[in-house]
């Protein structure tokens, strides 16, 4: 409890259905002792806590303590889950749904089996205010600013950040499915892990509208492909977001792709492909070839 209090419980429901009857504000956090199957009634539990200004840490006693978890999880508070081994065997369709709420995945978060969670920064088939997603460890199949499945987006401020860990597809910042970013800005913090995917400022299908504005910073994640917006359409007529993105360390990427307009803020960066204003007309500047910036973002050669 935030007082330190420390109580026992046999069930993470029972745990949660507690912290629901305190009076008490701040970070709560839950340890598990030994290894630990989520149930339905647990993962219930979790989605219909409804208390404000309540955040959860869920960990286990040590960096071997195992949660096995077979459903997929939506959160109601900001939770960070840190010293735990995920045993997700091999299912790669589960998500952990934020639900708009802070979602952490900390330090020492290791998987079992070839299985992993999908991280979702909204929710299934309903809006959410804003996201925002910190990764330090753990393997995961795809990340998601924005929802997943049903039409569902952000009407605010979207954060991404990677500092460890692995994802072994994509990064989105808008939806899986067709969801607005319709303000606020999206930041991509790219500082550390492995992205094997693609990472992208919109959603997967359609993404960006109005003056949604993208920033990516390049802070040395091995990365594979990056795009300031779409990958899979062109941008419409009225989409005016902007994107920069911020070398902030040598970067090696396969392809570097922007949006509606791209600036590029000082740094160097390597590219197989490069790839600008795809509206008005894909320009490609060789093979491998260096690109460094000054702080006026004009084009120097190296």
């Amino acid at each position: 409890k935030p007082n330190k209090k420390v109580r026992e419980f046999k069930t993470i429901q029972s745990a949660i259905q507690s912290i629901q009857s305190d009076d008490q504000t701040g970070e709560y956090t839950i340890t598990v002792y030994e290894n630990y199957i989520l149930t339905d009634s647990d993962i219930n539990q979790l989605r219909d806590f409804n208390r404000e200004n309540v955040s959860f840490v869920i960990k286990g006693l040590n960096n071997d303590v195992e949660l096995k978890i077979t459903n997929s999880i939506r959160l109601s508070g900001d939770t960070k889950f840190e010293h735990i081994v995920l045993d997700y065997g091999t299912n790669v369709g589960n998500g952990i749904y934020a639900r708009g709420h802070k979602l952490e995945m900390g330090e020492h978060i290791s998987m079992k089996g070839t299985g992993g969670p999908i991280l979702i920064g909204g929710d299934n088939g309903k809006d959410v205010d804003k996201s925002e997603i910190i990764v330090k460890s753990g393997r995961y199949p795809a990340i998601y600013g924005g929802g997943y499945e049903e039409y569902s987006g952000v009407h605010g401020n979207v954060t991404i950040e990677l500092h460890g860990g692995e994802v072994t597809g994509d990064i989105y910042a808008g939806s899986q499915n067709t969801g607005l970013i319709s303000t606020g800005t999206t930041e991509i913090k790219l500082a550390g892990g492995i992205v094997k995917g693609v990472v992208s400022g919109a959603s997967k299908l359609l993404g960006l509208e109005n003056s949604n504005d993208v920033n990516i910073h390049l802070q040395g994640t091995n990365l594979n492909e990056v795009y300031g917006g779409y990958v899979e359409s062109k941008p419409d007529e009225d989409d005016t977001g902007f994107t920069t993105i911020y070398a902030e360390k040598t970067c090696i990427l396969n392809k570097l792709v922007g949006f509606n307009k791209l600036d590029i803020k000082t740094g160097v960066i390597l590219a197989v492909t490069k790839e600008f204003n795809p509206k008005g007309g894909i320009r490609e500047t060789g093979v491998s070839e260096q690109i460094c910036l000054n702080e006026n973002s004009k084009l120097i050669k190296p």
